[in-house]
């Protein structure tokens, strides 16, 4: 059995305009917890019509994500570094903007469940 959980996160666009201050957009998506009782986690992320299939962890040198249905994997760091993790997922392959801001911040939001 699943659990569902609404969540909102901002996505930071920048402008054109080489002094204008960056836009910031709240968007809404979904968490289908599938396993976060024990390592690898897996959850289903879903945002902008998208699913994204995360299975994350620890490994030997510090965290992991894989994206097996968008063929992707990168390393994160802590579960709370949006920042960095976002950049990540950005660097690893096809992922849009708005998609890395969402995983990140449902990766943060549920490093409180985690055990």
């Amino acid at each position: 059995m699943t659990s569902t959980m609404q969540f909102w996160y901002p996505v930071i666009f920048d402008t054109d305009e080489p002094f204008d201050e960056p836009r910031v957009k709240r968007l809404q998506g979904n968490i289908y917890a599938i396993n976060i009782c024990k390592e690898p986690y897996e959850v289903d992320v879903e945002t902008n019509g998208y699913s994204y299939h995360l299975i994350f962890g620890r490994q030997t040198n510090g965290y992991f994500l894989c994206i097996p249905n968008w063929k992707m994997g990168c390393e994160l760091a802590s579960y709370n570094d949006k920042y960095w993790n976002t950049e990540s997922i950005l660097k690893a392959g096809q992922i849009s903007r708005e998609a890395a801001y969402a995983i990140s911040n449902a990766i943060d939001l549920l490093a409180f469940m985690l055990k």
